[in-house]
């Protein structure tokens, strides 16, 4: 992890993991929407720096960044790691999500991720940059309709750190 993180200044070209990705104004946000799909199917979306929200290939919620804070899904919650630096180390500090915070956390993701594909279903967004063709688009619409529909919003719980 790095010790000390920079703005970013340009986050599609700093998304170099993804196979295909797309920069584009959609309405109603300030910033340029970053979408992009890694290798192995992971979908993440950028609504400029933070928040950014990263989803497994079945669309369930891996990891985010929002408020400023880290979250990372413990499968039936989120836990929101934060770091605690001091001039050798960086600690991070681990508050698993009350339901009341959960449910919280997921209305301000859903209502996001909603404007998002109403956009894009309207076709109202403006493309920026793109490396992918139209069809891989509407993959990733799709994608998006998945999350909005499912009913296991978070993925399982990442594997613990053998020591």
């Amino acid at each position: 992890m790095a010790r000390i993180e920079a703005d970013r200044e340009d986050l599609f070209e700093e998304f170099r993991s993804a196979k295909v990705k797309w920069e584009m104004r959609i309405p109603g946000f300030d910033t340029e929407v970053i979408l992009g799909v890694r290798r192995d199917d992971r979908l993440s979306v950028y609504f400029g720096p933070d928040p950014c929200y990263h989803y497994d290939a079945q669309s369930r919620l891996l990891r985010a960044f929002a408020n400023g804070f880290l979250y990372r899904t413990q499968g039936s919650t989120l836990a929101r790691l934060t770091r605690e630096r001091t001039p050798e180390t960086t600690t991070l500090l681990r508050h698993d999500l009350s339901p009341v915070e959960l449910e919280e956390f997921l209305q301000v993701m859903t209502t996001k991720i909603s404007l998002l594909s109403n956009a894009l279903n309207a076709g109202s967004q403006t493309l920026m940059r793109s490396n992918a063709d139209e069809q891989q688009l509407i993959i990733v619409q799709n994608r998006i309709a998945e999350i909005l529909s499912s009913k296991t919003l978070l993925a399982p719980p990442f594997p613990a750190r053998k020591t």
